[in-house]
């Protein structure tokens, strides 16, 4: 199996957005949406927002399911009959715009589902299904150096896979 760890494969810190605790849902919202351009490429980004306190020390992550989860509108989107409706449009946007809940109300604690930097790629696999999140931050030592993703850990078992089945050819 691969030897590879968790520090392998996730992403640097510096790469990932930030937004503090304090900030509302919509300033949430529009941060991640302009994280998802910020390469020229439409829905191209991370879908994740490290959230840190007035120190500028790490408090937490603020996901796009978390985000969807929190104001109730994960199923809601998921409903074709929902979207189909003319009024869901309006009350997505007023939802949007109106709300007074906060970053820290929705984000997930940093410390409730991690992983080490020198975590075998088994490891993090196990912990995306034992705390059933789809990001994970790695720590070394208690400081963050970065987050790995799901998709991620596909991709480098997918690239791994296609090339020892080239080599068997």
């Amino acid at each position: 199996m691969l030897a590879l760890r968790a520090r392998d494969v996730m992403i640097p810190i510096e790469q990932i957005p930030t937004i503090t605790a304090d900030a509302t849902l919509h300033e949430g919202i529009q941060a991640l949406r302009q994280s998802f351009h910020r390469e020229g490429r439409p829905w191209h980004g991370h879908r994740i927002l490290i959230v840190l306190n007035n120190d500028g020390k790490l408090e937490g992550i603020l996901t796009l399911r978390g985000i969807l989860t929190a104001v109730g509108l994960y199923d809601l989107i998921r409903n074709p009959l929902f979207k189909s409706e003319s009024w869901s449009w309006y009350f997505l946007r007023k939802l949007k715009e109106g709300s007074r809940m906060k970053v820290r109300d929705i984000m997930r604690p940093v410390l409730l589902a991690t992983v080490q930097a020198s975590d075998e790629l088994l490891e993090v696999i196990r912990t995306f299904l034992k705390y059933n999140v789809n990001s994970l931050p790695v720590l070394e030592r208690g400081n963050l150096l970065g987050v790995v993703r799901v998709v991620d850990v596909f991709k480098v078992l997918s690239d791994y896979y296609r090339e020892a089945e080239e080599k068997n050819r």
